[in-house]
């Protein structure tokens, strides 16, 4: 009885041992998470890595079963040493980013081969030590400094958790636009994610976009030039929009962080969440509008409202995802199975980022395949092509280009995107010629992180619309976002835009 009380609660030990690298990663992403951050806690998260945590389960348990096998070492001693090794192996870029911080420029290269080195070292003079040990002092603290940290991350998540949700749709008012037309088009809104303006890209970049205009005046798609976003990120900027109007601070003060909002449930891609509703909702579903939205593999329906699925885009693979790749950053995992990857010539971003970055194409076959919805029907298409890291060519071909600022790249990327907007308005206009179609940028692009004067501002904004006969005359007030949401839902209903 003992025994099978000891191993049970060797069991729960380890059990608290494998949740704790988990725990950290949810710790990070839901406190921390922001425009720079692309990983959101979800559904799809958790279900992605809760099997990536039974995998650690059942080789903690093998290790257990084949040491004790070979070994007199106790079971207690095992699950030690084994908790030891595993946290020490999530400690990897902890390691590197402090011999980062140490000025090693000539060796800055080495860095991952060095901190495996640290990482392996500290591992046997552990084990070395530990076998020599006199007493269970080191058994009791490592057992209670696991614990410990168990606690804090535990109650770090339900904390965070329970403040998010403050004062979310409590006293929320909606705003109910007066539109009594019976008329209903289709809605098309594309976010194309940092996608420079015209004027900005051709002169950096060297690049023509006569033709393209031109091409999307023939089938009635206009650019609004000199458009503005009111904020400078994708969460803010998506926020408002759903929101019909700036997001509203405790202050009323301009938002810098997003402690100041009043309603933080109110950013993207949280309130696209079930639980939540904002103004564009409230408004389309008051109107009879079926919901839908394409994401990327960073924020889609699937993890935040399978309602608003169109079909099915979740990335089928349970071990090449997203999710684990991100996790598994911390350990030596990632630049070893990237050089095996490499030698094999699979890339992992081509499997994963590359195919679901591609919104447009993806709306694209969906028209193609079923035609105008029946039902009137709004779409958000979040398009993640000119985002960082840049993995297409000219031709939207496979090609990796790294860094954030890397001209050729985001070169390619803009190539790329008009290609795609050409031949999404070309579709829109054969299937749905009736239909409200806004493609814009939610923010500018990196450059303009280093000069505003030569790269122009973080909120100057890509923006195209296609309106009809009755809303053509307004289409010159569509030139920021909120405006522009606005106005495509007056235009779809025939009903006279107000702003």
């Amino acid at each position: 009885m003992i025994q099978v009380r000891n191993i049970f609660l060797i069991f729960v030990f380890f059990l608290i041992v494998i949740s704790i690298p988990f725990l950290e990663f949810f710790s990070f992403n839901l406190n921390f998470t922001n425009e720079k951050n692309n990983l959101k806690i979800n559904f799809l998260t958790v279900k992605r890595l809760f099997f990536l945590y039974l995998i650690f389960l059942l080789i903690f348990s093998s290790l257990i079963i084949f040491i004790k096998r070979i070994s007199k070492m106790s079971l207690f001693d095992i699950s030690i040493i084994l908790s030891f090794i595993y946290w020490v192996i999530f400690k990897y870029n902890e390691i590197k980013k402090l011999l980062n911080l140490i000025n090693f420029n000539i060796l800055k290269s080495y860095d991952g081969f060095f901190s495996i080195t640290f990482t392996l070292l500290a591992i046997l003079l552990f084990v070395f030590f530990y076998k020599k040990k006199k007493t269970n002092f080191i058994n009791i603290f490592i057992l209670f400094f696991f614990i410990i940290n168990f606690t804090f991350l535990s109650s770090n998540i339900l904390m965070g958790s329970n403040i998010n949700k403050k004062n979310q749709i409590q006293n929320f008012e909606f705003e109910n636009l007066n539109i009594k037309n019976l008329e209903r088009n289709n809605i098309y809104l594309f976010i194309i994610d940092s996608m420079p303006p015209i004027k900005f890209a051709d002169k950096i970049l060297k690049t023509e976009s006569k033709f393209f205009l031109d091409e999307l005046r023939s089938n009635n798609f206009n650019y609004i030039d000199n458009s503005r976003s009111i904020y400078g990120n994708t969460a803010l900027t998506l926020g408002s929009i759903f929101n019909l109007k700036p997001l509203k601070t405790k202050n009323n003060e301009f938002v810098k962080t997003y402690d100041q909002l009043e309603y933080p449930h109110l950013i993207f891609p949280t309130v696209l969440r079930k639980k939540y509703k904002s103004n564009l909702e409230y408004n389309l579903t008051k109107l009879g509008y079926n919901i839908k939205w394409i994401g990327s593999h960073f924020s889609n329906c699937y993890g935040y409202n399978r309602q608003y699925c169109i079909d099915e885009i979740d990335n089928e693979n349970i071990l090449i995802n997203y999710e684990i790749l991100s996790f598994l950053k911390k350990t030596a995992f990632q630049p070893i199975v990237h050089n095996i990857f490499n030698f094999f010539n699979f890339s992992i971003e081509e499997k994963i980022i590359f195919k679901s970055n591609n919104a447009i194409s993806y709306f694209e076959r969906y028209l193609e395949k079923t035609g105008k919805p029946a039902k009137p029907t709004f779409v958000l298409i979040h398009h993640l092509v000119s985002h960082w890291p840049y993995l297409v060519d000219e031709n939207c071909k496979y090609e990796k280009n790294p860094g954030r600022i890397n001209k050729i790249g985001i070169k390619k990327a803009f190539e790329c995107n008009k290609k795609l907007i050409s031949n999404i308005s070309k579709k829109i206009s054969e299937i749905d010629n009736q239909a409200i179609v806004v493609i814009q940028s939610d923010h500018n692009w990196e450059l303009s992180n280093l000069d505003l004067s030569e790269y122009g501002d973080r909120n100057d904004i890509f923006n195209v619309i296609k309106t009809n006969d009755f809303c053509e005359k307004f289409e010159h007030n569509a030139s920021n976002n909120i405006d522009t949401i606005r106005m495509a839902l007056y235009c779809a209903t025939n009903t006279k835009p107000l702003f």
